[in-house]
């Protein structure tokens, strides 16, 4: 018999010695769970906080180390898991954890992103307190938790992938900070941060607004310290505070205030796993484009600047998902010019629009909004807002493409700062003469101005 087969058969006997008592509850049965998980992988613990538990987490939280490998939401025996999946508590729970299993201490259900990935019972309870075994559902409890417990969470990769994952996380921190909230006294470490925002910034601030300006402001200045942490660095909650830009002095100290070693120990745990999805994220991939513009921060494109378009951007993307998504199925991405300003346009007899980008399709294949917003942002650089708005609206009357306006600053806000970008490389280039560079880096602190005016 495998180790793991020996696991459960002790794990079926511990629940047998409590159901014989004739006063279990699912407390009751969290020791022998305990003990099952913790005995399935070297290293692995269970961890059991009935303080976290009132504020809303799971029941169990299964760690390898430092590193949170999944929960473990666990009730009654007999009680209907069917009916446990539509209750708020587990759609919260599925709509945020990336890694978990339900149980009720015989039948474990496995999710993975919210879906249901596997089901396995061990057996049914009999009217002596016994458990009639299920031999092969014993081999599939040991299968689904053995693959549970090995289960990584795929490396996030682009910046949409990103914002799901924090705005999912963020959203159950600020539940846990309302339910912790409503637990605590009113001398409480949370209810004396509610007064002091409401003495400094907002009068009339209301729990929920406070829950959730304190989620945001955690997940944000995650967010900010892990964009300039190295690669090589461990990152994690207790470091980003030094990890944050000098150059915002307000969000270091108010991150350090709210998120720093005396965070709420019923909150901290959350908090550490969304500062774990951070740590793991390919940063790289997800920061390609503000990545390159990262070394002209104070030079061509303010701290200010790059934090709000980058928020921006990335919250919009988040938020309209359906609608990109919308204007693919209706064929909406085309092949287009690519490089579509004005200077690339020609009066002749007629008009002539010229260098295309004919060497690279990802550069040229776009949203038609995109082409649009291209032209139209140009205008508005060259100081010409009125022609502008005449052509985007010629350009929808023609195209009936009215849906293309939900998307124009989006995309202008694009264009702006890839100008702005191109012409920042163009200030390190050694060819081009110093007094050149002097109208360069105009150029280029313009087109920041402007993309940050779209926002």
């Amino acid at each position: 018999m495998s180790d793991e087969l020996k696991s459960l058969q002790n794990y079926i006997h511990a629940i047998e010695n409590k159901l014989a008592m004739d006063d279990a509850t699912e407390h009751t049965h969290r020791a022998a769970l305990q003990a099952l998980i913790e005995s399935l992988l070297s290293g692995v613990s269970a961890t059991n906080e009935p303080k976290h538990i009132k504020c809303g987490a799971p029941d169990f939280v299964i760690r390898k180390g430092a590193i949170t490998v999944g929960y473990i939401e666990a009730k009654d025996i007999g009680k209907s898991l069917d009916e446990t999946e539509k209750t708020d508590q587990l759609k919260r729970y599925l709509n945020s954890l990336t890694n978990l299993v339900l149980t009720d201490y015989l039948e474990f259900r496995w999710y993975v992103d919210g879906q249901k990935r596997l089901s396995a019972r061990l057996g049914t309870p009999t009217k002596d307190g016994k458990i009639k075994r299920d031999k092969e559902g014993i081999q599939a409890v040991a299968e689904l938790l053995t693959t549970f417990l090995d289960h990584q969470a795929e490396k996030v990769g682009t910046p949409q992938e990103l914002a799901q994952r924090m705005a999912r996380l963020a959203h159950m921190i600020r539940d846990l900070i309302i339910e912790a909230f409503k637990q605590e006294a009113e001398t409480g470490g949370l209810h004396n941060q509610l007064a002091a925002f409401r003495d400094n910034l907002i009068p009339d601030l209301s729990t929920e607004y406070f829950a959730d300006m304190y989620a945001q402001t955690i997940a944000y200045g995650l967010f900010a310290a892990r964009c300039t942490a190295p690669d090589n660095k461990e990152f994690t909650r207790q470091n980003a505070a030094y990890l944050l830009p000098k150059t915002n002095p307000f969000l270091r100290k108010l991150f350090n205030t709210i998120a720093g070693p005396d965070l709420d120990d019923r909150i901290a745990w959350l908090v550490d796993d969304l500062a774990q999805v951070l740590a793991q994220a390919d940063m790289e991939a997800v920061l390609k484009n503000f990545n390159q513009t990262q070394k002209y921060i104070g030079v061509s494109i303010s701290q200010k600047q790059f934090d709000s378009i980058k928020v921006y951007t990335d919250t919009f993307v988040e938020q309209n998902k359906g609608l990109f998504e919308k204007r693919v199925g209706e064929g909406r991405i085309r092949d287009c010019h690519g490089d579509l300003h004005s200077a690339h346009v020609c009066f002749t007899d007629g008009i002539c629009i010229y260098d295309c980008i004919e060497f690279n399709d990802r550069f040229r294949y776009c949203d038609v909004a995109s082409e649009i917003a291209f032209l139209a942002m140009d205008l508005d650089f060259h100081h010409q807002p009125g022609l502008s708005k005449h052509f985007v609206g010629a350009y929808v009357e023609s195209s009936q493409d009215k849906e293309l306006l939900k998307l124009l600053n989006f995309y202008k806000c694009y264009r702006a700062y890839v100008r702005g970008k191109v012409e920042s490389f163009k200030f390190d280039d050694p060819l081009i003469p110093k007094e050149a560079k002097t109208a360069i880096l105009a150029a280029a602190k313009r087109y920041f101005e402007l993309a940050e005016g779209y926002v």
